[in-house]
């Protein structure tokens, strides 16, 4: 595949992103994701003089909608085992809605690997901004990878600008269900941000902070506890408990003294079970200390909520392992114990679920890679056969073909036993995955295996 050696290097003025990719011949490959959604596919093909020759071409991708003025491609090569370099460039594109080949360029196959330098040039007529700080390297350890992506610039400024006619920069109060008792979501907890920063992140925030036909808002003590607002919270909605950003709490052991459900599952104890939210006893002050609009929101755990405004505020996203990688029996789940380090940790599966529903593409691709990583010859079957993937046809896809290309004996034993649940009517919903797996197994290709799932089901 084609490997990024080191993060996108983002640049203002003019506004410009460079990647940097290292490839191995004599293969096509694709590109990861670069800049704000596009990529590069490469090919090589010989002569019968044993001549290469490399075909570039750029892939729009997440952002083949945009409509941009031209802009220019610069590429270097930079061959193995001590070759010179060779600049090619720069190259015009009208804008970002073809798949169009940047150039070819004959070379010795001699070398294993070609490195590229490929720089995109806008128009200062577009009105670009991008981040020009150097961002954290991609950690990829097996457990957790830290992805950089370019921020909103313009927001911050938005929101640094408006906090100065204020005394607080937050001015929004969120309430989502933090843990999962005995089957029922509990534990509401308050989450605090700035509505400049939210709204601009995506349309589900603009729409639920600043449209009025979906504005639901209520007017609140930013250090107050909100009774109507938590009673909006609904036990139901989250849809899946397959790696569930909601803290699992497995007895009644583990439940807060005195705590008992309430209204929806919410604690109905003394502090109405609310965390983060300070109260009048630890504040004495009379009337409203700072004014704000408090939400209700359904269908998604604090913690990945959380890490999500975490990623508009700092660019990076941080993904903890699936439980199905852990070797251990059951404990605390370990998205819970970096709060005293720093970090924010979520599922990659819950952020995949949200940003699929918030339609966030970029964080959508960069969840799917976190779940993609997390993969094994181990967790394989598990993971394929879960209540979260059947929702999803790329992940169904993407885990699919891990599975063939490491179907191993220890694969097939978990996929029989996968096979008898399924027959036996454990797992319903898996029928179109089993399908959609029987049939890449027999060699079909994905668009051919889904015509026949598809056709099986409507027939």
């Amino acid at each position: 595949m084609v490997q990024k050696t080191q993060p996108d290097k983002w640049e203002g003025n003019p506004p410009r992103v460079t990647s940097f990719l290292k490839f191995r011949v004599p293969r096509s490959r694709l590109s990861p994701v670069c800049g704000f959604g596009w990529r590069f596919r490469s090919a090589i093909t010989m002569s019968r003089k044993n001549e290469a020759s490399l075909s570039l071409w750029f892939d729009p991708h997440l952002c083949g909608g945009m409509r941009l003025s031209s802009f220019e491609i610069e590429v270097t090569i930079v061959k193995s085992r001590g070759q010179e370099s060779i600049d090619i460039g720069p190259v015009t594109m009208v804008d970002c809605t073809e798949f169009i080949c940047i150039n070819d360029h004959r070379f010795s196959p001699e070398g294993s690997f070609i490195e590229l330098t490929i720089t995109l040039k806008f128009s200062s007529n577009d009105h670009l901004c991008f981040p020009t700080f150097d961002p954290p390297p991609v950690i990829q350890d097996g457990v957790h990878s830290v992805v950089p992506l370019p921020g909103g610039a313009p927001s911050v400024v938005k929101a640094l600008l408006t906090s100065l006619d204020r005394p607080s920069f937050v001015d929004t109060k969120l309430y989502l269900y933090s843990a999962r008792v005995g089957g029922r979501v509990r534990r509401p907890k308050a989450l605090f941000g700035n509505s400049q920063l939210l709204g601009s992140s995506c349309s589900y925030f603009n729409d639920l902070l600043f449209e009025n036909d979906f504005r639901g808002g209520v007017p609140c003590d930013l250090y107050g506890e909100d009774t109507e607002v938590i009673k909006k919270l609904a036990d139901s909605g989250y849809g899946y408990d397959s790696d569930s950003d909601l803290e699992s709490i497995y007895s009644d052991e583990d439940i807060d003294e005195g705590e008992e459900a309430g209204h929806d599952g919410v604690s109905s104890d003394k502090d109405n079970g609310v965390e983060n939210a300070p109260t009048s006893r630890t504040h004495p002050t009379v009337g409203i200390r700072a004014a704000g609009l408090a939400h209700a929101i359904n269908g998604t755990a604090y913690k990945t909520v959380k890490a999500y405004i975490m990623y508009i505020y700092t660019n990076t996203i941080e993904f903890g392992p699936l439980w199905s990688t852990r070797k251990s029996g059951r404990s605390d789940s370990p998205l819970e114990q970096d709060s005293d380090l720093g970090r924010i940790r979520c599922s990659p599966k819950s952020m995949y679920r949200f940003a699929d529903f918030a339609n966030i593409p970029e964080l959508r691709e960069r969840a799917k890679e976190g779940i993609k990583q997390n993969l094994t010859e181990q967790n394989i079957v598990t993971e394929l056969f879960c209540s979260f993937t059947f929702k999803y046809p790329e992940i169904i896809e993407m885990e699919t073909d891990f599975l063939v290309e490491n179907f191993t004996a220890e694969v097939e034993r978990a996929l029989d036993e996968a096979l008898q649940m399924i027959v036996v009517g454990v797992k319903p919903s898996c029928y179109q995955v089993l399908a959609f797996t029987m049939k890449r197994l027999r060699g079909q290709d994905t668009e051919t295996a889904w015509a026949m799932v598809n056709s099986s089901v409507s027939a």
